[in-house]
């Protein structure tokens, strides 16, 4: 078995749905840039709002189409409040909690299902792009470029043991790793009045491929 049946094996058994689909609709092709492709178009399910465990969450179309909804759709713009069992289409999202002073702005998938205690938990499904740029902007937002590419491949391998949370593949948090998806990055100096920090960062495609091929690289060597 080469190096890029042992990847495919490996994500296999760690991806689940839309992952798994995809690993297993590129394991016939077989040449070298089958793995970063792979990699590339895993996708990652994020717990959201986990620090604050929020009751309710607001969600705006930002996206320049309707994005499906189940039993119907949102319109570019509009705004609606997610309920347990809501099901949102791939779109750009703006996420609020009206509770709080807390916005954060995704590109993603969005479900969300009733919680302990009436808490909503809400999950965005995104892909390999998304997620590695979102996780650098807040945990390494000014760091080196080698500091980052070494980040967002820690970030492949560890998705490849398998999730760490019943539902994800991660949470948003340092229990994970910090996500903020397009941003904002917030400071707190107190609870109710965050002070936006820095601009989010997005990884350029080629940035991506050095990721890809970094994490292909500490795989194998630990094969």
């Amino acid at each position: 078995m080469n190096q890029i049946d042992e990847l495919i094996g490996e994500r296999r058994r760690a991806a689940t749905g839309v992952e798994r689909r995809n690993v297993c609709g590129e394991e016939r092709r077989g040449d070298a840039a089958l793995a970063e492709r792979t990699e590339i178009e895993l996708r990652f399910r994020i717990v959201l709002f986990e620090t604050f465990r929020p009751r309710s969450v607001r969600a705006t179309n930002r996206g320049t189409l309707p994005a499906a909804r189940s039993g119907g759709s949102v319109g570019a713009g509009e705004t609606i409040w997610l309920r347990a069992g809501d099901r949102l289409g791939e779109s750009l999202w703006r996420l609020s909690l009206p509770d709080r002073a807390f916005e954060r702005t995704v590109k993603a998938a969005l479900s969300a299902e009733a919680g302990r205690d009436g808490r909503l938990e809400v999950v965005a499904d995104m892909e390999t792009r998304e997620y590695v740029s979102g996780m650098i902007a807040g945990e390494l937002p000014d760091g080196p470029r080698a500091l980052r590419v070494e980040l967002g491949a820690a970030a492949l391998r560890m998705q490849a043991l398998g999730p760490r949370h019943a539902h994800a593949d991660f949470c948003d948090t340092t229990h994970c790793a910090w996500f903020i998806g397009r941003g904002p990055r917030l400071r707190w100096p107190s609870p109710r009045q965050p002070m936006v920090e820095s601009a989010p960062f997005f990884v350029h495609s080629l940035w991506l491929s050095a990721v890809c091929a970094l994490s292909r690289a500490a795989t194998s060597s630990l094969v």
